[in-house]
């Protein structure tokens, strides 16, 4: 437990980047150090079999080696104070050896964090096929729909300074399998796991088992406006206004260029498709998906090897998906790992 000012953890509990993105500063031989989360992605990594044998016990010796690795001195005051949820998972997984697909979820939080954002009922564990482009989201650690009621976040009087600059850590087994009411498809399937404002890292699981029909999904989508790009250099770039209103429509512009197909999906007589997804997030509220299949632009890129660029602007609202009035933590889903959060307030 540390103590620390409670103007500091209001700086630092709302964390407004991508968690498996921040560097931190390289060492003294000129080399980047690993990440905080990459230290805690290493301490989740086992063997595959390993995954479907963890006890309580060992549960616990996980959980204080994720708090002993954020807390370390090395990391700084404001580093080790940020919110984190990192996935550990097996590689393969046999659906007709197998009855469960075992995931380790790591947290760590302050007392204030943990006030501001509950994170049991704001978990949420994100599928993405890599065959057919679908995403799809799990329940809720635990689902404020059903069963007891967890407190709802930010709600009654902030904890005191002491409580507030507390910590805890935790390492939670989910089988992910369950917690997606069984809709899990064959083939390389993505998980990431999103708090509100706080994202994890992305692991890929090849899941076997006996062949099932894929769902087929809609190439056209009548509310994303797009053009090919024949670049040779493409910037990632995606646009998500601060505010925005459901009735006179909000826009969201992406660009992109993508060094493999991952992300991509084949549609009729072969041609490739960008399976894009955005995420909205409330608190305490179910996450909102749109999704969009956009067309790419095959090119090469000034090393002479192929890449794919995709441009386009989405319209929310208007001839587009309906998004509720509220304030949301928005992600771009374009294959490989979500994008964000961007801070999006909508109103009427």
């Amino acid at each position: 437990m540390r103590s620390v000012l409670i103007s500091l953890l209001l700086a630092s509990a709302i964390w407004f980047g991508a968690a498996h993105v921040d560097w931190l500063s390289a060492n003294s031989e000129g080399q980047e150090m690993i990440t905080v989360n990459e230290r805690i992605a290493e301490l989740l990594r086992f063997t595959d079999e390993t995954y479907f044998s963890q006890t309580d016990e060992q549960l616990l010796d996980l959980q204080d080696a994720l708090s002993e690795i954020v807390e370390s001195e090395e990391t700084g005051e404001a580093e080790a104070f940020r919110p984190r949820v990192v996935l550990g998972a097996p590689r393969q997984v046999d659906l007709q050896a197998k009855s469960t697909v075992p995931l380790l979820l790591g947290r760590f939080q302050t007392g204030l964090r943990a006030w501001q954002v509950n994170p049991d009922p704001n978990t949420y564990l994100f599928v993405r096929n890599n065959t057919t482009g679908e995403l799809i989201f799990s329940r809720p650690l635990i689902d404020m729909r059903r069963g007891r009621q967890p407190r709802p976040s930010g709600v009654g009087k902030p904890p005191d300074e002491l409580n507030a600059s507390s910590t805890s850590s935790g390492v939670d087994a989910v089988d992910l399998l369950d917690k997606m009411a069984g809709r899990l498809s064959l083939g390389r399937n993505s998980v990431t796991a999103v708090v509100y404002d706080v994202c994890s890292n992305t692991l890929d699981i090849q899941l076997g088992g006996k062949t099932q029909t894929e769902p087929s999904l809609p190439v056209k989508s009548d509310f994303v406006r797009h053009e090919l790009d024949s670049s040779a250099t493409v910037d990632t770039v995606i646009t998500v206004p601060a505010t925005g209103s459901a009735s006179r429509g909000i826009e969201i512009r992406v660009a992109t260029q993508m060094a493999t197909e991952q992300g991509l999906v084949r549609a009729e007589e072969g041609r490739l498709y960008l399976s894009w997804h955005l995420i909205l997030v409330r608190l305490d509220a179910p996450p909102v998906i749109v999704s969009a299949f956009v067309p790419v632009q095959e090119i090469r890129n000034p090393e002479g090897e192929t890449a794919y660029n995709a441009r386009f602007v989405a319209e929310l609202g208007t001839q587009g998906p309906q998004v509720p009035p509220g304030n949301y933590q928005v992600y771009s889903d374009l294959g490989g790992g979500f994008r964000g959060p961007f801070p999006l307030a909508v109103t009427e």
